[in-house]
Order: C-alpha cells, then sequence, then structure tokens
C-alpha cells in the first residue's frame, strides 16, 4: 500500500487531491477501485481503534466498517457506475465534501 501524507501538504488543493489520488491508486492505472479504498480505509480504521484501544460494538470489526464505508463512498463517487473512479469522479467527490465538516475527508485529512 502507497503511503499517503496529506495533514502538513503545503501544495493547492488541486495538487493535494492529486498526491491522494495518486495514493490511492496502487496499481498506478489511472483509477481508484472499491479494493484500493477498501484497504486504505480498512487500515485507517484498524490503526486508529489499536492507536486509541478503543472497542467496538459485537459483530463489528475495522475491517467492517472499512467495507461499509467504501461501499458508501463508491456509491456517491463513482458516477458512471463502472466499479472504478477517475481522478475527476474522485476530485468532484472530495471537493463536495470538503465543506461539510466531520465528513468522509478524515479519513484522508489525517493519513
Amino acid at each position: 500500500m502507497h503511503t499517503i501524507t496529506t495533514t502538513n501538504y503545503s501544495g493547492t488543493l488541486e495538487e493535494k487531491i492529486m498526491q491522494l489520488f495518486k495514493g490511492l491508486d496502487e496499481d498506478g492505472d489511472g483509477f481508484i477501485n472499491f479494493y484500493e479504498m477498501e484497504e486504505y480505509i480498512q487500515l485507517f480504521f484498524k490503526t486508529a481503534f489499536m492507536l486509541t484501544q478503543s472497542s467496538l460494538k459485537e459483530g463489528l470489526s475495522p475491517f467492517v466498517l472499512g467495507h461499509e464505508t467504501a461501499i458508501a463512498c463508491f456509491m456517491e463517487a463513482d458516477k458512471n457506475r463502472d466499479g472504478k473512479m477517475s481522478f475527476q469522479e474522485f476530485r468532484t467527490w472530495y471537493k463536495s465534501k470538503q465543506s461539510k465538516p466531520g465528513t468522509i475527508l478524515l479519513f484522508f485529512e489525517h493519513a
């Protein structure tokens, strides 16, 4: 998995979005597929729960949460329903979340 760091990134918003996109596009094919997004979000949840030593409700795991969150991301971002996000789809989705505090961008802002 690629390392994605954006918290201290000093570039423009467009450069930041491109950095995120490239970090999520593990295979370098120019698209983010569901499994690339799912793996990243699952790792985020796993790390967050380990660092905070939080407990989850019975039946939940970082993997279940990551899977469900990735589904929600794709349902919203993959406009043409081809099972992958183009840079344009990712950029549009990311920008739509910027003005809404507490949204999914938390996963990307603290990566």
